[in-house]
C-alpha cells in the first residue's frame, strides 16, 4: 500500500486530526501547522474530561485495589475533583454521572472475572501507534529519526483508547467513553475501524475483537458487531490508507475556512476571518 508523502510529511494522523481537515482545513492548520493554542475551552467539555477521569481511576486495577467497590467509586470522584478544578456548576454536573460509573465498572469487573482477565491484560487511556508499512511504532515520534528522513519507525496513524482488555481466549474488547449525546453507532465505524487496526498491529496473538461505546450521560453500552483479525487484517489495513488519503486532499490546496455549526465549538473562531478575526493570534499569548 502506497502511502502519499504529504501524509508521512504532516503524520503522524489521528481520525481528529484527519477528521479536522474534512471539516475544516483552515482549522488545521491552526491547530497543527501554525501550532496555535486553543484560544476557547467548553464547559462541556472540562466536565467530559471529568467523567473520563473518574472512568480511568476506576477501571484501573491497580487504583485502591484493597478497598470496595463503592469506595474506590466514591474516591475516584473526589480525586478527579481535586485534580480538574472545576467550578461548582460543573461538579454538580458531574456528580450526575456517579450511578453510571458505578454500574459500568461493577459490570466491566465481573466481565474481567468471567472472561479470565488478567490485570496486566486491562489498559487504560493506550496509546498505540502503528508505522506505514503496518508494525508496530510508539506513540510518539522520534524526531531525531523524522530529521534524518526515516519514516520507516514513525508512527503514520496513531491513537488512544479509553478502555480495553483482552480476555483468556485472546479476543480484545474495546470501549470508547461518551458524554455528550447519543448516537448512532454507525457514526463511530471509522473510530472502531482504526482501533482495531491498532490492535491488532500492537497485540497479533489476537483472535477477534468485540467493540462498544459506553454513553454515560444515558448509561448505555452499546455493541457492535465481533470483528476477526483475519477481517481487520485485509479489510481494514487497507481501509486505513483509503481513508487518510482522502480525508486528507485538503493538504493539496490552500487553507479554507468551512462554515457550519461546528464553527460554535471551533476554539479558533475568535481569530478566524469568517467571524471578524485577523487568523492570528498575539504572539505573547500563545
Amino acid at each position: 500500500m502506497e502511502i502519499p508523502q504529504h501524509l508521512i510529511d504532516y503524520g503522524p494522523w489521528s481520525i481528529s486530526k484527519a477528521g479536522m481537515i474534512e471539516k475544516c482545513s483552515q482549522q488545521f492548520f491552526y491547530k497543527h501547522v501554525n501550532k496555535y493554542k486553543e484560544l476557547v475551552t467548553f464547559e462541556e467539555s472540562r466536565v467530559g474530561v471529568a467523567v473520563h477521569k473518574a472512568l480511568e481511576f476506576t477501571l484501573d486495577p491497580n487504583f485502591l485495589s484493597k478497598d470496595s467497590h463503592d469506595v474506590r467509586v466514591k474516591k475516584a470522584f473526589v480525586f478527579v475533583k481535586d485534580q480538574s478544578e472545576l467550578t461548582s456548576d460543573e461538579e454538580e454536573q458531574l456528580d450526575t454521572f456517579f450511578d453510571q460509573v458505578t454500574r459500568f465498572t461493577k459490570r466491566m469487573y465481573a466481565n474481567h472475572v468471567r472472561q479470565r482477565v488478567h490485570p496486566s491484560n486491562v489498559m487504560i487511556e493506550k496509546k498505540l501507534g502503528v508505522t506505514k508499512n503496518f508494525t508496530r511504532a510508539g506513540f510518539y515520534e522520534d524526531r531525531v529519526i523524522k530529521l534524518r528522513d526515516d519514516p520507516e519507525t514513525q508512527p503514520l496513524f496513531r491513537g488512544v483508547i479509553d478502555y480495553a482488555y483482552i480476555t483468556g481466549d485472546n479476543d480484545m474488547v474495546i470501549i470508547d467513553h461518551k458524554s455528550g449525546r447519543e448516537r448512532e453507532l454507525s457514526y463511530y465505524s471509522t473510530q472502531f475501524k482504526a482501533y482495531c487496526v491498532l490492535g491488532l498491529v500492537n497485540f497479533p496473538q489476537i483472535r477477534r475483537f468485540k467493540t462498544a461505546i459506553n454513553f454515560t450521560a444515558t448509561d448505555k453500552l452499546l455493541p457492535n458487531e465481533i470483528i476477526s483479525a483475519e477481517m481487520v487484517r485485509s479489510e481494514y489495513f487497507p481501509w486505513l490508507v483509503e481513508y487518510l488519503t482522502k480525508s486528507c486532499e485538503g493538504l493539496l490546496m490552500p487553507p479554507k475556512t468551512t462554515r457550519s455549526g461546528l464553527c460554535n465549538w471551533c476554539a479558533y473562531k475568535p481569530i478566524c476571518p469568517e467571524f471578524g478575526g485577523t487568523g492570528r493570534v498575539d504572539t505573547e499569548s500563545n
